[in-house]
């Protein structure tokens, strides 16, 4: 499917397209991932994320046996109404690898109180998942509304909470073997102003 012009993740007024305004210290800096606000265009691609047994293997015990999710053409257009020009409530945006290609979806409810990663499993192991969530957090934070995003996943899920660990979440609670992750707008300015 056609891919539109993307806009890099750190766009803004006050920093150039292209450029990161996000200057924490990273061990290994990850592939530049570009974004865009999810459209028609990136529908194939929602469906074919979530009709992927490896992908969804995460979303099982929700959804058994494979975690799928039926998102038909007819879900479309409703899916978009409810998650397009929402912000700061919700957003939904589509990650982009440096070819363009679509690898992922980055979202957030409720004005942060849930938000959520996929990267497709063809493309993990790269970086993406915690550029992902650096992506996230910086679209997110831009809203004075949001003053913390949290995330809910099982304990059991390591790689899941390293990834968000990376990225500056710290756990909040647990309840039932299921995780509460959070990031605050003030814990994320303290790691990106940190020298």
């Amino acid at each position: 499917f056609p891919v539109l012009p993307p806009r890099t993740w750190c766009s803004s007024p006050s920093t150039p397209a292209g450029q990161r305004s996000d200057s924490r210290k990273r061990e290994a800096s990850p592939p530049m991932l570009q974004w865009k606000t999810a459209s028609l265009a990136e529908m194939p691609f929602r469906q074919a994320l979530l009709s992927d047994p490896a992908t969804m293997a995460y979303n099982a015990p929700w959804a058994p046996p494979t975690g799928c999710l039926d998102f038909p053409v007819t879900k479309w257009a409703p899916w978009l109404e409810r998650w397009t020009s929402h912000a700061p409530e919700r957003f939904c945006a589509y990650l982009l690898s440096p070819e363009g290609q679509p690898v992922g979806e980055i979202s957030w409810d409720d004005y942060g109180a849930e938000i959520s990663t996929i990267i497709h499993a063809a493309y993990r192991g790269k970086g993406y998942g915690l550029e992902g969530l650096r992506i996230l957090a910086a679209l997110a934070f831009r809203h004075e509304e949001i003053s913390c995003l949290c995330n809910h996943f099982e304990a059991s899920r390591i790689p899941a909470l390293r990834v968000h660990q990376k990225a500056g979440f710290e756990i909040a609670g647990e309840e039932d073997g299921l995780l509460t992750l959070r990031l605050s707008r003030e814990q994320w300015l303290r790691g990106i102003s940190a020298p």
